[in-house]
């Protein structure tokens, strides 16, 4: 089996992830390390760079090529890129291209591989995102977006979560399989919790959607009440919202300075050193679809503490792997908080019980696994045209 990954802006070195889809792709790759598949994913950069490869395994190689020249993503995945990727696939020979992003990123497939089965995973709900815009440019912008990916859907689609097939259950006309993110085994190797510091942790992109902000709330209510509870922030403010000025204004009037720890994104090696000394990993977010931070914080044997939008239900088991509430009730988060506060022995237990369900669910082989047989329930042999436009 020959598979052409396709995904934006991979960083290089790759373990340098910086969000969700990144931390996904890379635990994959991980996984077909021990699959019998040979993969070469295509990481299409908006910067520069001329084309490159690196081996990340015997079996698993990356690809850098840039873009295009234009100054906007959209017009290159038109006119430049396509001939580039045209070439890979004429020298690779896939018996699969997997699109690894949706939206405008499927524009390529008007162009790329009609003899070959498209793929796509939907690590996100663009529409559902579009709403949580504050701004009408932001929001019109995600829209197109949507209506993009809608009218380019592949036939073949891998949703993250049973929460994901449904909404998109009436674009499909073949059966979609629900398999989750990966997670590199390196996170079960994480040691054990024994004992709290009360250190939470945040990763992803600071901004509206990520509702990061009730959760500092609820620090600072904690405090008041002598539970003192310090939180570190990997990730990094999104630069098109104003959200930056919110949370840092709320910091530093209410004190919190000392409270709270921006790092920065940092790389999966990084993060997995952070993990050594937090107890807990909060999610306040307004909108998911399956959270890769959560796959990870379980397989680490960390609690994990999330709102229960999305397909986070089917991650998280409330009181047993780990904690969930509804983000209208932002007072419930308190209360779990408080309850976990200097608190061991629900520290060990949940953490326990998280680790046992992740790598039944979620380890990187069992992940790659499942992937590589959906690949060959799909794949034929090359003769058929499959016209990559308007969901067929």
């Amino acid at each position: 089996m020959r598979v052409l990954m396709l995904v934006p802006d991979m960083p290089d070195p790759i373990e340098k992830i910086q969000g969700g889809i990144q931390s996904a792709v890379l635990n994959l790759l991980r996984g077909f390390a021990s699959q019998p598949v040979d993969v070469l994913l295509v990481s299409i950069s908006s910067s520069k760079i001329p084309s490159y490869k690196i081996k990340v395994s015997a079996n698993v190689t990356v690809q850098y090529i840039p873009e295009g020249p234009a100054s906007l993503s959209f017009i290159n995945y038109l006119f430049s890129c396509p001939g580039k990727i045209r070439k890979i696939v004429k020298d690779f020979k896939p018996d699969v291209i997997h699109f690894e992003e949706g939206m405008n990123f499927l524009l390529l497939r008007m162009f790329i591989g009609q003899y070959n089965k498209h793929v796509l995973t939907i690590h996100g709900i663009t529409f559902a995102e579009a709403r949580l815009k504050k701004h009408f440019l932001q929001r019109l912008k995600w829209y197109q977006n949507g209506i993009v990916e809608w009218l380019l859907l592949p036939k073949h689609i891998i949703h993250i979560s049973k929460y994901s097939r449904k909404i998109f259950l009436a674009a499909n006309r073949v059966a979609s399989p629900v398999i989750f993110n990966a997670v590199s085994d390196r996170f079960f190797d994480i040691d054990r919790k024994l004992g709290t510091t009360n250190q939470l942790l945040f990763v992803g992109a600071v901004n509206n959607r990520k509702n990061i902000l009730a959760l500092i709330e609820a620090i600072k209510a904690l405090r008041a009440e002598g539970k003192n509870y310090y939180l570190k922030i990997v990730g990094d403010f999104d630069p098109t919202e104003k959200y930056k000025e919110v949370v840092l204004s709320y910091i530093d009037q209410n004190g919190l300075t000392e409270n709270i720890q921006f790092l920065g994104w940092k790389s999966q090696s990084e993060l997995e050193a952070i993990y050594q000394d937090i107890d807990i990993v909060v999610l306040p977010s307004l909108q998911e679809t399956l959270p890769v931070v959560i796959a990870e914080a379980m397989a680490a044997g960390r609690v994990m503490v999330s709102s229960t939008v999305g397909g986070i239900q089917e991650m998280v088991t409330n009181n047993e792997t780990g904690f969930t509430y509804s983000p209208a009730e932002p007072v419930v988060l308190q209360r779990i908080l408080a309850r976990l506060y200097d608190n061991s022995s629900e520290i060990e237990r949940v953490g326990a019980n998280a680790r046992i369900m992740a790598k039944d669910k979620f380890h990187a082989d069992v992940i790659a696994s499942m992937t590589n047989e959906y690949y060959k329930q799909i794949s034929v042999k090359p003769g058929i045209p499959v016209f990559p436009i308007f969901n067929i």
